[in-house]
């Protein structure tokens, strides 16, 4: 249950106070509380309401810093990517009602670019340690044209020659960051979204920290002993604050379009766009998700610009054969990634750090968690916690988090054999209630008010759904819910509206 309304937490000190509700903040709130911190979080919207739920929904290690780490001769990079596949495979393990392994698929034209992916993807494997049933594997042009039937046997004046198929990770984020939010709060955090921090003071000994409560209008201060900042993109405000020293952070904006007309049930890579980066076509939530870009902004603007849709679209329509066009998308999202300066006087973007960097205070008992994606987000907060540690007057205790398993977590298996009894429920509805993990029979107990009723003929959701998301996940308004707890606001918020119901 939601914490607001229970008891006050105003003459509580606290061992941490996390400031930001993303995906390392809440990991951090998770790993602090099994260790047997008393643990405090705030986020001044709602939980991964910022880049923590406009991410592409990969749980990867990269194949392009693996590239990069080949060409370059880059140990910080295969690093990065060794690090992040095993962090990909435990979190499979962990969350198995929100996260699997997605076929990923590379059209290749010639035997050169065959030999050239197909050893890279081996090496992938090897890193990961990947068990035959997710090994990479080589495609002919048939069987690739059977993967990705919408794709062109023709780029330019190149014939399709194969393909090369992998395996990465998809998941939920936004139901992600709800589940390790859960874990937290089971654990023994107490949570709060709709609560900025105002302003914060150390006084020598601890943090004194003004919240302002947006959903009760009321402020009022916390006592903590250390804070850790976890706000993402926007973590310089708060290290300038504490810290007074240069600005570390260079964010970067990545958007991503949806649509209902490339249909595809494998990921398809563009692996080489005419920026040298990489696009991605991705099933999710019954759309196709393509994306992303990388652009450095000086200001964070959250607005998709058609110049920005028209780029996406450029790179993959030279892969099919019915190109799509500005009309097809029904809905986008942006985000910004917090990109780290390796020093204060270069902004090129290869002088920036793409894995995450947790910076320490000691004076002040504050840690800054710099960086990072979310595919490493339980490590970065692995190593945020640790340093906590060192600042607190309190014996080491290890880290739990790679061997407990989410509170809501249930096998997919298991889940099938247990809502099978629910047999009035239509196919997809079942499939769509296992993001709720062990407690889909909880969601069942709000739905059978209203006869287990639809928000829509369209959808498998159940209007049910939303009171229990009041009641148990935070929701405090139905962007919350439509947005983020569903995503359809995502997938179909610009042409069909009329499909995301009132409640």
């Amino acid at each position: 249950m939601n914490e607001r309304g229970g008891k006050s937490i105003r003459n509580i000190e606290f061992d941490v106070a996390v400031v930001g509700g993303g995906a390392t903040g809440l990991g951090v709130a998770y790993d602090a509380a099994l260790r047997g911190l008393r643990t405090v979080l705030f986020e001044k919207s709602d939980f991964a309401s910022g880049a923590s739920s406009a991410s592409t929904k990969l749980l990867h290690g990269g194949v392009r810093y693996l590239e990069k780490a080949v060409l370059e001769l880059d140990y910080g990079q295969y690093k990065l990517v060794k690090q992040a596949l095993r962090e990909r495979d435990l979190l499979i393990r962990l969350a198995p009602h929100i996260a699997h392994y997605l076929p990923i698929v590379t059209p290749v034209y010639s035997a050169k670019e065959k030999f050239y992916y197909r050893t890279g993807l081996r090496t992938y494997d090897a890193i990961a340690g990947t068990r035959p049933s997710i090994r990479s594997q080589s495609l002919n042009a048939q069987q690739t044209l059977s993967a990705l039937p919408l794709l062109s046997e023709r780029l330019q004046n190149k014939k399709l020659f194969g393909g090369v198929k992998y395996f990465d990770g998809q998941f939920h984020d936004a139901r992600m960051a709800v589940s390790i939010a859960k874990s937290a709060r089971a654990a023994g955090a107490v949570l709060f979204n709709y609560a900025e921090v105002s302003d914060l003071e150390f006084d020598g000994k601890r943090w004194e920290i003004r919240v302002f409560d947006g959903v009760l209008d009321s402020e009022y201060t916390v006592r903590a002993k250390t804070l850790v900042n976890a706000t993402g993109p926007y973590a310089d405000r708060i290290r300038l604050k504490v810290s007074r020293t240069h600005a570390r952070l260079k964010p970067s904006k990545g958007i991503h379009i949806f649509t209902d007309k490339l249909r595809i049930h494998a990921g398809f890579l563009v692996p080489k766009t005419a920026d040298g980066r990489v696009v991605f076509c991705l099933p999710w939530e019954g759309k196709t998700m393509i994306g992303t870009t990388d652009d450095f902004t000086e200001t964070m603007d959250y607005r998709v610009e058609e110049r920005e849709i028209e780029y996406l679209l450029g790179e993959v329509n030279r892969y099919l054969c019915e190109p799509l066009s500005v009309k097809d998308v029904t809905g986008t999202m942006a985000g910004y990634r917090p990109l780290v300066l390796k020093s204060s006087k270069t902004s090129r973007s290869e002088a920036l750090i793409r894995d995450h960097e947790v910076e320490v205070i000691k004076e002040k008992k504050a840690v800054h968690v710099l960086g990072g994606k979310w595919t490493t987000f339980r490590f970065m907060a692995e190593d945020a916690v640790n340093r906590l540690f060192t600042l607190l007057e309190k014996p080491f205790v290890k880290c739990q988090t790679a061997g407990r398993s989410f509170h809501d977590s249930i096998e997919p298996e298991t889940y099938f054999r247990l809502v099978s009894r629910y047999r009035f429920l239509g196919e997809k509805t079942k499939k769509h209630l296992l993001r709720y993990g062990k407690d889909f029979e909880k969601v069942l107990d709000y739905a059978r008010k209203d006869d287990y009723r639809l928000l829509s003929a369209e959808r498998p959701y159940l209007s049910g759904e939303y009171e229990y998301a009041r009641k148990y996940e935070w929701v405090e308004c139905e962007n919350d819910f439509y947005f983020r707890r569903l995503s359809v606001g995502l997938t179909d918020g610009v042409r069909h509206a009329e499909t995301i119901p009132a409640v």
